[in-house]
Protein backbone atom coordinates (compact mmCIF):
# COMPACT_ATOMS: atom_id res chain seq x y z
CA UNK A 1 0.00 0.00 0.00
CA UNK A 2 2.90 2.37 0.67
CA UNK A 3 4.61 1.84 -2.73
CA UNK A 4 1.17 2.70 -4.45
CA UNK A 5 0.80 5.96 -2.47
CA UNK A 6 4.39 6.46 -2.71
CA UNK A 7 4.10 6.04 -6.87
CA UNK A 8 0.86 8.50 -6.78
CA UNK A 9 2.69 11.37 -5.50
CA UNK A 10 5.49 10.57 -7.39
CA UNK A 11 3.93 11.25 -10.93
CA UNK A 12 1.52 13.99 -9.67
CA UNK A 13 4.86 15.69 -9.00
CA UNK A 14 6.26 14.60 -12.07
CA UNK A 15 2.99 16.10 -14.03
CA UNK A 16 2.89 18.90 -11.88
CA UNK A 17 6.31 19.79 -13.38
CA UNK A 18 5.84 19.31 -16.81
CA UNK A 19 2.65 21.62 -16.71
CA UNK A 20 5.10 24.66 -14.71
CA UNK A 21 8.57 25.45 -14.13
CA UNK A 22 10.08 26.66 -10.65
CA UNK A 23 10.88 30.00 -10.80
CA UNK A 24 9.64 33.61 -11.00
CA UNK A 25 6.84 34.29 -13.45
CA UNK A 26 4.97 38.06 -14.28
CA UNK A 27 1.81 38.80 -15.84
CA UNK A 28 -1.04 41.16 -16.44
CA UNK A 29 -4.47 41.16 -16.83
CA UNK A 30 -7.52 42.96 -17.95
CA UNK A 31 -11.35 42.61 -17.10
CA UNK A 32 -14.28 43.78 -14.85
CA UNK A 33 -14.44 44.61 -11.29
CA UNK A 34 -18.27 44.38 -9.33
CA UNK A 35 -18.52 45.98 -6.65
CA UNK A 36 -21.15 46.19 -3.91
CA UNK A 37 -21.84 48.94 -1.04
CA UNK A 38 -24.62 50.80 0.19
CA UNK A 39 -24.08 54.64 0.74
CA UNK A 40 -26.59 57.61 2.98
CA UNK A 41 -26.85 60.79 1.45
CA UNK A 42 -29.36 63.50 2.35
CA UNK A 43 -32.68 61.93 1.89
CA UNK A 44 -31.90 59.25 0.15
CA UNK A 45 -30.67 55.84 1.04
CA UNK A 46 -27.91 55.10 -2.63
CA UNK A 47 -26.95 51.27 -4.06
CA UNK A 48 -23.71 50.63 -5.64
CA UNK A 49 -23.63 47.62 -7.08
CA UNK A 50 -22.03 48.03 -10.32
CA UNK A 51 -19.26 46.64 -12.93
CA UNK A 52 -16.16 48.46 -14.27
CA UNK A 53 -13.31 47.56 -16.49
CA UNK A 54 -10.61 46.85 -14.29
CA UNK A 55 -6.48 46.04 -14.36
CA UNK A 56 -3.67 44.16 -12.88
CA UNK A 57 -0.04 43.42 -13.07
CA UNK A 58 1.29 40.52 -10.62
CA UNK A 59 4.56 39.01 -10.45
CA UNK A 60 5.02 35.68 -8.11
CA UNK A 61 7.53 32.93 -7.71
CA UNK A 62 7.44 28.97 -7.70
CA UNK A 63 9.13 27.26 -5.05
CA UNK A 64 7.72 24.01 -5.52
CA UNK A 65 5.48 23.01 -8.74
CA UNK A 66 2.58 22.91 -6.91
CA UNK A 67 2.94 25.77 -5.08
CA UNK A 68 4.33 29.75 -4.84
CA UNK A 69 3.35 33.02 -3.44
CA UNK A 70 2.08 36.39 -5.77
CA UNK A 71 2.11 40.21 -5.44
CA UNK A 72 0.01 42.05 -7.43
CA UNK A 73 -1.49 45.81 -8.00
CA UNK A 74 -4.99 46.62 -9.10
CA UNK A 75 -6.92 49.36 -10.37
CA UNK A 76 -10.18 48.27 -9.33
CA UNK A 77 -11.54 51.39 -11.61
CA UNK A 78 -14.99 54.12 -10.36
CA UNK A 79 -18.09 52.92 -9.86
CA UNK A 80 -21.13 55.48 -9.32
CA UNK A 81 -24.95 55.54 -8.51
CA UNK A 82 -27.68 58.10 -8.96
CA UNK A 83 -30.42 59.07 -7.44
CA UNK A 84 -33.14 62.14 -6.84
CA UNK A 85 -31.08 63.00 -3.36
CA UNK A 86 -27.94 62.68 -5.06
CA UNK A 87 -24.98 60.87 -6.44
CA UNK A 88 -22.43 58.52 -5.09
CA UNK A 89 -18.78 57.68 -6.74
CA UNK A 90 -16.17 55.48 -5.47
CA UNK A 91 -12.66 55.03 -6.66
CA UNK A 92 -10.84 51.40 -5.61
CA UNK A 93 -7.56 50.31 -5.70
CA UNK A 94 -5.92 47.20 -4.03
CA UNK A 95 -2.22 45.24 -3.49
CA UNK A 96 -2.83 41.86 -3.18
CA UNK A 97 0.04 39.31 -1.03
CA UNK A 98 -0.95 35.45 -1.57
CA UNK A 99 -0.09 31.98 -1.72
CA UNK A 100 -1.06 29.78 -4.48
CA UNK A 101 -1.52 26.21 -5.14
CA UNK A 102 -1.05 25.02 -8.38
CA UNK A 103 -2.87 21.37 -10.10
CA UNK A 104 -2.24 20.24 -13.85
CA UNK A 105 -5.70 19.04 -15.97
CA UNK A 106 -4.89 18.15 -18.90
CA UNK A 107 -2.87 20.35 -21.16
CA UNK A 108 -4.28 23.55 -18.63
CA UNK A 109 -3.02 24.11 -14.71
CA UNK A 110 -5.94 25.24 -11.98
CA UNK A 111 -4.97 27.39 -9.39
CA UNK A 112 -6.39 28.70 -6.08
CA UNK A 113 -5.15 30.93 -3.84
CA UNK A 114 -5.97 33.20 -0.32
CA UNK A 115 -3.99 36.06 0.84
CA UNK A 116 -4.43 39.38 2.01
CA UNK A 117 -5.42 42.88 -0.02
CA UNK A 118 -4.07 46.01 1.72
CA UNK A 119 -7.32 48.35 -0.49
CA UNK A 120 -7.94 51.80 -0.72
CA UNK A 121 -11.79 53.50 -1.58
CA UNK A 122 -11.73 56.81 -2.83
CA UNK A 123 -15.78 58.21 -2.13
CA UNK A 124 -17.57 61.14 -3.33
CA UNK A 125 -21.05 61.80 -2.18
CA UNK A 126 -23.22 64.41 -3.87
CA UNK A 127 -26.35 65.59 -2.53
CA UNK A 128 -28.57 67.66 -4.39
CA UNK A 129 -29.05 70.48 -2.74
CA UNK A 130 -25.44 70.91 -3.40
CA UNK A 131 -23.53 69.13 -0.05
CA UNK A 132 -20.33 67.28 -0.76
CA UNK A 133 -18.40 64.93 1.24
CA UNK A 134 -15.13 63.17 0.14
CA UNK A 135 -14.11 60.02 2.30
CA UNK A 136 -10.76 58.52 1.65
CA UNK A 137 -10.75 54.59 3.29
CA UNK A 138 -8.63 51.94 3.54
CA UNK A 139 -7.96 48.43 5.27
CA UNK A 140 -6.61 45.06 4.82
CA UNK A 141 -8.75 42.24 4.06
CA UNK A 142 -8.75 38.99 3.16
CA UNK A 143 -8.54 37.78 -0.16
CA UNK A 144 -9.09 34.74 -2.62
CA UNK A 145 -9.58 33.30 -5.54
CA UNK A 146 -9.09 30.84 -8.46
CA UNK A 147 -8.37 30.07 -12.37
CA UNK A 148 -6.94 28.42 -14.57
CA UNK A 149 -3.81 29.02 -17.39
CA UNK A 150 -2.68 27.47 -20.75
CA UNK A 151 0.82 27.27 -22.44
CA UNK A 152 0.61 28.88 -26.24
CA UNK A 153 4.31 29.19 -26.27
CA UNK A 154 6.98 27.08 -23.24
CA UNK A 155 6.97 30.59 -21.14
CA UNK A 156 3.72 32.47 -22.62
CA UNK A 157 0.80 31.97 -20.60
CA UNK A 158 -3.07 33.12 -21.40
CA UNK A 159 -4.30 33.38 -17.98
CA UNK A 160 -8.44 33.46 -16.71
CA UNK A 161 -9.21 34.48 -13.08
CA UNK A 162 -11.68 34.90 -10.54
CA UNK A 163 -10.31 37.44 -7.14
CA UNK A 164 -12.78 38.16 -4.54
CA UNK A 165 -11.58 40.75 -1.69
CA UNK A 166 -14.14 41.91 0.68
CA UNK A 167 -13.79 45.76 1.89
CA UNK A 168 -14.99 46.75 5.36
CA UNK A 169 -18.64 46.78 5.25
CA UNK A 170 -18.53 46.49 1.54
CA UNK A 171 -18.10 43.49 -1.35
CA UNK A 172 -16.30 43.38 -4.72
CA UNK A 173 -15.25 40.66 -7.21
CA UNK A 174 -12.44 41.14 -9.78
CA UNK A 175 -12.88 38.83 -13.63
CA UNK A 176 -9.21 38.78 -15.17
CA UNK A 177 -8.20 37.84 -18.45
CA UNK A 178 -4.35 38.25 -19.36
CA UNK A 179 -0.84 36.63 -20.46
CA UNK A 180 1.72 35.62 -17.96
CA UNK A 181 5.18 35.20 -18.36
CA UNK A 182 7.81 32.81 -16.95
CA UNK A 183 11.14 33.10 -16.75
Amino acid sequence: MHNWICAGVGFALAGAAQAGSFGPYAGAGYGEFRYERTYEVPGEILRLEEKEDAWKVYAGFRFLPFLGAEGAYADLGEVEARGTAGEVRARARSMLASLIAFAPVGRMEVFAKVGAAAWEVDTQLAGADGSAIQQAREGTNATYGGGVHMAVMEDLFVRAEWERVDFDNADGEFWTAGLMYTF
